[in-house]
């Protein structure tokens, strides 16, 4: 008897100890949530008196600018060239101030001056002409049906991430001020000059074809000023092109077109290209890219 009143006890007092153990856990549990929640409504407090203060720091600023930049440069295409605009109003100047602009090129590493030109209003601008290389953007996906016979190219667009900066100065007498430094990405300008082009090529070296799926939009009237009007694929052997294809088109709706065809390799080769013609609104301005998309090992 007393046998058996041990082991109730024993039993109840692990009962007891389980039932104290998911209290406490469950209590814990609870305060823990509150105080992730105070955490987070404190960190969300902080942020808001943050943007408070960015805000108004911003405000003051404005009201303290002297000039303004009236409008994103964008680029223009003047006799068959590609010309980037650059213009700011001045809040505060005199008629016989020294307008300048100072710019660091794409291809750049210094800045180099120009004198602005007063087009009313308080107005200034500048045209450059001599803005560099603007080439297409292409974002090509490459898989081989054996990896060990050909390798892929790393595409990059390294040259489209690059940056152009610029600032003004206004000399008036003795004074002088200077703006802060803005900032052009080349592949901001681009996306307002070409449809970027997209998709992949498939290579078959066991049947010998290659397939391809891309993608473009066609030319938007209010911007982009080319668009593709041809893809070809080109083969090389010894750096001596053996075959080549045009690569089939087809509109799947007023502003899309695809590019998409299986073709035969009937011939050696150690190297693929891709080549892409695109056209302008007045279709006799051609630009062509060629891309190594291939090579064997």
């Amino acid at each position: 008897m007393k046998i058996v009143d041990k082991t109730l006890l024993l039993i109840i007092l692990l009962i007891a100890i389980t039932g104290y153990s998911v209290f406490s856990t469950n209590q814990l549990t609870t305060e823990v949530e509150q105080l992730q929640w105070q955490l987070s409504a404190q960190e969300n407090k902080i942020i808001n008196q943050i943007s408070g203060i960015e805000s108004i720091v911003d405000q003051m600023k404005k009201a303290d600018r002297w000039y303004e930049e009236i409008e994103k440069p964008k680029p223009v295409f003047v006799n068959g060239e590609h010309q980037l605009n650059l213009k700011f109003k001045l809040m505060e100047y005199n008629k016989e101030s020294k307008v300048s602009f100072h710019v660091k090129n794409f291809s750049s590493d210094e800045f180099i001056t120009y004198d602005a030109s007063d087009i009313g209003s308080g107005i200034y601008e500048i045209q450059l002409s001599e803005i560099g290389p603007l080439n297409p953007v292409s974002k090509f996906d490459v898989q081989f049906s054996n990896p060990e016979i050909m390798s892929p190219v790393e595409f990059g667009d390294w040259d489209n991430e690059n940056i152009l900066e610029y600032y003004i100065s206004v000399e008036h007498d003795e004074e002088m001020r200077i703006s802060e430094t803005y900032q052009v990405h080349m592949y901001e300008l681009i996306y307002n000059i070409f449809q970027p082009i997209s998709g992949y090529f498939y290579i078959d070296h066991e049947n010998n074809f290659i397939e391809t799926n891309l993608d473009s939009n066609t030319i938007d009237l209010q911007n982009v000023y080319y668009t593709i009007d041809r893809v070809e694929i080109q083969a090389y052997q010894d750096n001596k092109m053996v075959q080549w294809w045009e690569v089939k088109s087809m509109n799947t709706d007023s502003n899309w077109i695809q590019f998409v065809d299986t073709l035969e390799i009937t011939e050696e080769y150690d190297s693929l290209y891709i080549e892409v013609k695109y056209i302008g609104r007045d279709e006799t301005n051609q630009f062509i890219n060629k891309t190594l998309i291939g090579s064997k090992r």
